[in-house]
């Protein structure tokens, strides 16, 4: 598990369905080359952008792949 104030990662995190998965969250105030850098460094397709990380957390959004190839087509 890695944490900081910008960003949350682990391996096996608990989803309601009892089933586990790795897991990124972001706080908006990660910069998008940041969480496109944890993205390919967990090789994980989406981050979570959550107003605050854990252990209170609530979901504002989630940033996709699709969201990188969009920015990219718009020269961002």
């Amino acid at each position: 598990m890695q944490q900081n104030n910008l960003y949350f990662y682990s391996e096996s995190c608990e989803l309601l369905t009892g089933e586990f998965a790795p897991i990124l969250a972001v706080t908006p105030q990660t910069s998008v080359g940041k969480v496109i850098s944890l993205m390919s460094s967990t090789q994980l397709s989406c981050a979570l952008v959550v107003e605050a990380i854990a252990p209170a957390s609530r979901l504002l959004g989630i940033f996709t792949e699709r969201d990188v190839v969009r920015l990219a087509g718009k020269g961002e």
